[in-house]
């Protein structure tokens, strides 16, 4: 307690454009009733009993953040009900700083007459608990230092592919969930101001809500201009579509093209990113393994003539590229069937591992994997490209 859970989440997620809930509020909420008024006419059982209740709804759902009670982890089942949840975080702080910040709060019924040498026993009691499979973090600093810290330690979970090309290089980053760090990736590579989001209606329906929530936490404005599924999209005419609708929004050479989807999206929002007012700033968000191994890395981007397809086109290099793995789950088998066939091909020519992998996966499709064998699979395919564009950018 004093450690500013409640604070510190909150701000975390609005920060990630997630859902919120702090269990102590939701069982003042639900019982009408302050926590030292439960302590006294049910008892502290009673009171954790209502915790465990609390924290197994707050944890049934995905994309939220949830500040529980300090003797939640009292509870082997709340324990194991945060591990198999998502990340369990362990704000810790010295006692000296969580007397300061309780003071006298007749909300904390196990302070007692002496808050400091109560806290000093909990922390005595509880600490073996809270490191226990925590992500652990100095919460005696500012809450924006350490929502900060969160996010920089979340991100650096992701695997990372250095694009190396000079004054254009670029990084890859790769893990499951990465959608949700847009906000922090984008503002890390120094995007500002506006963000325009191509893709098309199913993919903005399906994960557009995730990017928005995580843009809108670190002030990015944005818009999203959807153009039909498939080759129908890769021409000058929804080119020329895209960029009224750029032009129309007020998007100037500040603002950003995020591509959000597939090969077909990837092509298109490039080629705008690479001529709409001479070239700017281009961020791939690859939702399909077939992308994600390989055409949203190198750069190349085009639209279709009726004389040929990509006959018309720009390189023009990505800011950064952020594969979520989660996304590949949604796909369709023969779109998953695609991206694995890259993979081979990636085996065959250059890691024999790559092959060994897919083989012992057999006869399973990527979305039964699990997280961290497809973050692998993608990670090494995605390393072999940048080694290829990296030696020979055109």
């Amino acid at each position: 307690m004093g450690s500013g859970k409640s604070q510190v989440g909150a701000a975390l997620a609005r920060r990630l454009g997630w859902r919120f809930v702090d269990t102590d509020a939701e069982i003042v909420g639900s019982e009408g009733r302050t926590i030292p008024a439960i302590f006294r006419d049910a008892g502290e059982a009673r009171f954790r009993a209502l915790e465990s209740d609390a924290l197994r709804r707050a944890t049934r759902s995905a994309h939220t953040v949830v500040a529980t009670g300090g003797g939640a982890v009292l509870s082997a089942a709340n324990r194991r009900r945060m591990q198999r949840a998502g990340l369990v975080i362990y704000l810790n702080a010295p006692v000296d700083v969580l007397v300061q910040r309780l003071g006298d709060d007749p909300n904390r019924p196990l302070l007692g007459d002496d808050p400091k040498a109560a806290l000093e026993r909990l922390h005595r009691e509880r600490t073996r608990f809270y490191r226990n499979g925590a992500l652990a973090v100095d919460a005696a600093r500012p809450i924006d230092e350490v929502v900060h810290e969160i996010l920089t330690r979340l991100a650096s979970m992701r695997r990372t592919v250095r694009v190396d090309l000079g004054p254009r290089s670029y990084d890859v980053r790769i893990g499951a969930g990465a959608l949700a760090l847009s906000g922090f990736d984008l503002d890390a590579v120094g995007a500002r101001g506006r963000v325009a989001i191509v893709t098309h209606r199913a993919l903005a329906r399906r994960f557009g809500s995730v990017v928005d929530g995580a843009l809108a936490g670190f002030g990015f404005q944005t818009t999203t201009v959807t153009v039909p599924e498939g080759e129908r999209a890769k021409s000058l005419r929804q080119a020329a579509a895209v960029v009224d609708a750029l032009s129309s929004w007020g998007l100037d050479r500040a603002g950003t093209i995020l591509g959000l989807g597939g090969g077909v999206i990837g092509d298109l929002a490039g080629f705008v990113a690479g001529t709409y007012m001479r070239g700017v700033r281009l961020i791939h968000l690859p939702t399909t393994l077939l992308a994600q191994v390989d055409s949203s890395i190198g750069g190349k981007a085009g639209v279709n003539h009726a004389r040929a397809k990509n006959l018309i086109g720009v390189i023009h290099q990505p800011a950064l590229v952020v594969a979520d793995v989660e996304t590949v789950r949604t796909l369709p088998a023969r779109e998953q069937r695609a991206g694995l066939a890259e993979a081979v091909k990636y085996g065959m020519i250059l890691d024999a591992e790559i092959l060994g992998s897919i083989e012992r996966h057999q006869p399973t499709l990527p979305a039964r994997w699990l997280q961290e064998d497809l973050v692998e699979i993608v990670f090494r395919c995605a390393a072999l490209k940048a080694g290829v564009v990296g030696a020979d950018e055109f």
